[in-house]
């Protein structure tokens, strides 16, 4: 078809999109319905004292019972094989069918905090929680997707059965209030992981339809091979915790000027599948050091913030495109904002976000396996606002 018959039917199609029709998709397609019945339970015990220190507690617990109904078409497949002449993967599938799976789990989550006034600008508090994250309403559907080539196929989908993300909480800090503008933390935190929520791909035994006189099968008949699908949903199952450290301290001067540091480390370990090739991997999205270093004016009408952010080399994903992890360098970004108070109604301000202009890449396994780079640029902004 020629380019004047391609032009010729877009402009006499009547769908925004042109030629392109959409079609209804039904194994694609889900609903999930969740509910959560809950039960609460508070105690308090408020200026307190424990010998001559004051103190001030609360204890409780929640406990959750989880229900979700996913529901779908299920399509189930009734052969994958080669197309003819290439070595894209083709699906072949039954009549679709109507599909729902019930799926219920129940958790108790206490929790307790107490604080020691130590001194008259020094205050103790520790803490522990047990809390839960639950899968998101996309990764509990029923619909699966194929692609890849026929002897590198691929499956993706939801997941229906997943739980909720159990995490147990330690935290016990220390704060000074060195004046009433000044401030001086150190928090130590210890979590515990079981049902840990993630992608995770995993290998998954099929078989595949090799046409006759493809270059894969030069003979005269189709073969059927066994072939390794390589299966990515969110998955529960694994364990594992973090341990870290985080002080911050904030000084601000008579003459309106100040500054701000906080600092924190953290260190993980996971117990993925023995023998998978991410299993020495940490959890995603945890830099082991990171600090932002921030230094302010605010006197009168004029307030601003010059700020630097950093963070160490991270995890961005375990499994990624193929299974492989996807990381992503080291990064730091500078932030600058303005204000000025015209009167009690109106305000001037202005603010740059990035302006050393800093670039993000992420790399596999290795850094000279690259695989993105991303270069947003520098962004400022003026305007005014107005508060009636």
């Amino acid at each position: 078809m020629s380019d004047a018959e391609l032009r010729a039917r877009r402009d006499a199609s009547d769908s925004f999109l042109g030629f392109y029709d959409p079609e209804f998709n039904p194994a694609g397609s889900f609903s999930v319905d969740e509910k959560v019945t809950s039960l609460f339970f508070n105690a308090s015990w408020l200026d307190k004292e424990l010998g001559s220190i004051p103190f001030s507690a609360n204890f409780g617990f929640r406990v959750d019972r989880t229900e979700t109904s996913s529901s779908g078409v299920d399509q189930p497949v009734v052969q994958f094989r080669e197309s003819d002449g290439d070595t894209q993967l083709i699906a072949i599938f039954d009549d679709p069918t109507e599909v729902t799976i019930d799926n219920e789990y129940t958790n108790f989550l206490p929790s307790a905090n107490i604080r020691f006034d130590v001194a008259e600008d020094k205050v103790v508090r520790l803490a522990a929680s047990q809390t839960v994250t639950r899968p998101t309403l996309t990764a509990l559907g029923v619909a699966n997707a194929f692609g890849g080539r026929a002897n590198a196929p691929t499956s993706s989908g939801g997941n229906p059965r997943l739980e909720a993300f159990e995490s147990s909480n330690f935290d016990a800090s220390f704060e000074w209030y060195i004046d009433d503008l000044s401030f001086f933390g150190v928090t130590g935190f210890y979590k515990s992981f079981d049902n840990f929520l993630e992608a995770q791909t995993l290998p998954i035994a099929g078989q595949v339809v090799f046409p006759a006189g493809n270059a894969s099968n030069p003979t005269a008949n189709d073969v059927a091979r066994a072939v390794t699908f390589l299966d990515t949903r969110i998955r529960n199952g694994e364990t594992g915790s973090i341990i870290g450290l985080e002080a911050a301290v904030q000084k601000a001067f008579d003459n309106g000027f100040g500054a701000a540091i906080n600092y924190t480390y953290v260190d993980s370990s996971i117990d993925r599948a023995a023998g998978s090739a991410n299993e020495n991997l940490d959890y995603n999205g945890l830099s082991p050091h990171s600090f932002n270093v921030s230094g302010f004016y605010e006197k009168g009408p004029i307030q601003a913030r010059l700020t630097f952010n950093y963070r160490d080399e991270f995890l961005v994903e375990a499994f990624s495109d193929q299974g492989e992890p996807r990381q992503r360098e080291s990064f730091g970004q500078m932030d600058i904002s303005a204000s000025y108070d015209v009167n009690d109604t109106f305000q001037v301000f202005a603010e740059g976000i990035n302006v050393l202009d800093e670039d993000t890449r992420d790399f596999s396994r290795f850094q000279n396996r690259f695989l993105t780079y991303e270069d947003t640029g520098s962004r400022f902004t003026l305007g005014a606002r107005a508060t009636f």
